[in-house]
């Protein structure tokens, strides 16, 4: 969808003929960022260039980086087992965390997808099922 299309379509959508100036340019910033993006599937897109996320259109543009990397690390792989330590290395590289970091980052993630997008498989790590 081209930004003109997704700006049509959400005047279209709020059906009015007038908007403000602001209401205008705030429609083609979120299209830009859209089209700027990789949608993972139909409920969610990662945008890293401007590190935000659109989950069922509503953006999520403040959420910590590690959160923010873990949810591109999971969006990229969709229904595949990502250990917990492939996720240590993957998103704290440089740093020794406890496990306990992955476990607190994971509420978070459900906390933006819903309880259950990603499923624990206990002893060996998770799977991203996508947005609930």
């Amino acid at each position: 969808m081209t930004s003109r299309e997704f700006v049509e379509a959400e005047l279209i959508k709020r059906n009015t003929g007038e908007k403000d100036i602001k209401d205008i340019l705030e429609i083609f910033e979120r299209a830009r960022s859209i089209e700027n993006s990789h949608p993972v599937d139909d409920k969610l897109i990662v945008d890293r260039e401007k590190h935000k996320i659109f989950v069922d259109g509503v953006q999520h543009s403040n959420l910590p980086r590690k959160v923010f990397n873990m949810i591109d690390l999971f969006s990229q792989n969709k229904d595949v087992l990502i250990t917990r330590d492939k996720l240590l290395k993957s998103i704290w590289p440089d740093v020794f965390v406890g496990e306990r970091t992955i476990d607190v980052h994971i509420v978070k993630v459900r906390n933006i997808f819903g309880k259950n997008s990603i499923q624990t498989v206990k002893g060996m790590g998770y799977k991203f099922k996508g947005v609930q």
